[in-house]
């Protein structure tokens, strides 16, 4: 069943703790708090699996087809879409790192260096 959430609630429900690329997409969402309730969710999910970026990048488009109504608002409202999805750039051996470019060319200074594993690890750590 379906909890119901207030119109101006930009939440994540409890059961559809975000997922993201980049810990430094979890950042940005972090930084966008609710007008009820503050903080938009508890725990990033952490895992890792192999999915296509081409996929990751048709969510952004596409809204989150498969996601809940209020995850889909949750996620529109954590992110600019002239920003998002950024460009992600893998750097040359033997670098360990690649680089996540925002779309935007007014935000070109903001370029963010890491990997996709270093998502963030706990609620502690980056919140």
């Amino acid at each position: 069943m379906a909890k119901h959430f207030p119109e101006t609630c930009l939440c994540f429900p409890v059961d559809e703790q975000p997922e993201f690329r980049w810990r430094a997409e979890a950042e940005e969402a972090a930084g966008v708090l609710c007008p009820l309730h503050g903080r938009r969710f508890q725990t990033v999910v952490t895992r890792f699996l192999y999915r296509a970026l081409h996929f990751y990048v048709a969510d952004f488009e596409r809204g989150w087809p498969q996601r809940s109504a209020q995850y889909q608002k949750a996620m529109r409202a954590s992110f600019d879409p002239a920003l998002w999805p950024a460009q992600e750039v893998e750097l040359p051996w033997p670098e360990e790192t690649q680089e996540l470019i925002l779309r935007d060319d007014q935000a070109a200074g903001r370029l963010w260096r890491g990997s996709k594993s270093t998502a963030a690890k706990s609620k502690d750590d980056c919140f």
